[in-house]
């Protein structure tokens, strides 16, 4: 009695419930639904890129592997892990942020020390003659000048990481879907 009641609990459970969709941690899908090229899937314990290769073991490591398990994983459980560890256009957003907020301390620095050296100037000799304060106001447009760069920069590496978390959120519902097409196959299968 207990195993049947077991049983009803965990189809219950195993329902949507609101609306949502419950993913069991078993959970397979047809690994000829997705292509490697869209769909790729890595070693978890080495991060090696398993492509064209069939179920088995990681040629890298020697761990054993179901791409059919690992879509599942990658693509539903371990959606949290970072994008630029998993594509090519997050590594290269992370690179845009990265090289805009370095452009940006660098010239932030820059106009920090032009006005440290022109209230140096003041504070020692009075006002500067006219030839260093050209000096100092062409520094000081050259910073200006350069601003827009690394904000462009911060801001492509933004729609850049934007644009690949959508795409990543697409192929989770395309994987969701599958688990959800295949749970109601045995569903209608299973019942009378």
């Amino acid at each position: 009695m207990s195993r049947g009641l077991l049983a009803r609990v965990s189809r219950l459970l195993g329902r949507p419930l609101f609306g949502t969709f419950v993913v069991p941690k078993d959970a397979r899908v047809d690994p000829a639904l997705f292509s490697e090229e869209d769909f790729p899937v890595f070693c978890p314990k080495c991060r090696y890129a398993l492509r064209g290769l069939r179920d088995g073991l990681c040629p890298e490591c020697g761990r054993p592997f179901e791409r059919a398990v690992l879509l599942v994983r990658q693509y539903v459980f371990e959606w949290g892990e970072p994008l630029w560890r998993r594509t090519r256009l997050g590594r290269v957003s992370r690179w845009c942020v990265i090289g805009g907020l370095i452009c940006v301390s660098i010239l932030f620095l820059a106009f920090l020390g032009i006005c440290l050296a022109s209230l140096l100037i003041l504070a020692t000799r009075g006002f500067p003659p006219p030839q260093k304060e050209a000096l100092h106001e062409q520094t000081f447009r050259f910073v200006w000048a350069c601003m827009p760069f690394p904000f462009v920069a911060l801001l492509l590496g933004g729609v850049l990481y934007g644009f690949c978390l959508r795409r990543q959120a697409g192929k989770r519902r395309a994987v969701i879907a599958a688990i959800r097409a295949a749970a109601n196959a045995d569903e209608h299968r299973s019942s009378p």
